[in-house]
């Protein structure tokens, strides 16, 4: 679940426009990657 948790960190930092880098323990940096391209957030301001 902590997992879980982080992703909603990143998502989090992500709305507030900061990008910090994937987590090295975090294999799908990939995913990542994917989640932090410009797309339709529903936390738009």
């Amino acid at each position: 679940m902590e997992e879980r948790f982080v992703d909603r960190l990143l998502h989090a930092l992500a709305a507030l426009g900061e990008h910090d880098p994937p987590p090295p323990e975090r294999p799908d940096w990939q995913a990542w990657a994917r989640e932090q391209a410009p797309t339709p957030k529903p936390l738009s301001h």
